[in-house]
């Protein structure tokens, strides 16, 4: 069993614990319990991957009512023995878009991808490069596309056709499909 992560949001802040795995299943303590000073829950959207193409995984968290409501992303890098977090070390998301109501973790044109979702304004952001060097930032507007329902609620990065590179995936929670009749 690989390690476990497990979010706990709650109003008080929230933490994610990394918990140990081993052949026989979890053992052992806690590796890391990660919390965040603020009033925006930690736990609620979090992903663990390779954000800034070091050894170790990394963990991604998204706190979309920070900074009243234009969001934040943190990243720990290398997991839990990265201590203090990174704070938005992505270009700053616009005013009031809840950056980070979904986040995710994935790989474009062989780099490491993050798809960061601002649900507030119906946007998914993109970011190709290791966060220390950004070389592709991609935004998805759901105004005017068709896809404003729920946009950024729901974000995925996945090799789906086992190419090599993740495809984003969407989800729009808030969307209307066919009609209803009585």
């Amino acid at each position: 069993v690989d390690d476990l992560v497990v979010g706990a949001p709650s109003a008080g802040g929230g933490s994610i614990s990394v918990f140990a795995g081993s052949s026989s299943g979890l053992s052992g303590p806690t590796l890391a319990v990660l919390t965040h000073a603020g009033s925006s829950p930690l736990g609620a959207a979090f992903a663990v991957g390779d954000v800034d193409g070091l050894p170790g995984a990394d963990i991604l968290a998204g706190l979309p009512s920070a900074n009243a409501g234009t969001g934040e992303v943190v990243l720990w890098s290398g997991g839990p023995a990265g201590g203090t977090p990174t704070t938005s070390p992505f270009p700053s998301p616009p005013s009031g878009c809840g950056a980070g109501s979904d986040v995710a973790i994935g790989v474009l044109e062989g780099l490491p991808a993050v798809a960061i979702g601002c649900a507030s304004a119906q946007q998914v952001h993109v970011l190709v490069g290791a966060s220390t060097n950004v070389v592709a930032v991609n935004d998805l507007p759901g105004a005017g596309v068709g896809l404003t329902p729920g946009l950024g609620a729901v974000v995925r990065l996945r090799d789906i056709d086992a190419d090599g590179s993740s495809e984003l995936l969407l989800g729009l929670p808030s969307a209307v499909v066919g009609t209803a009749s009585a």
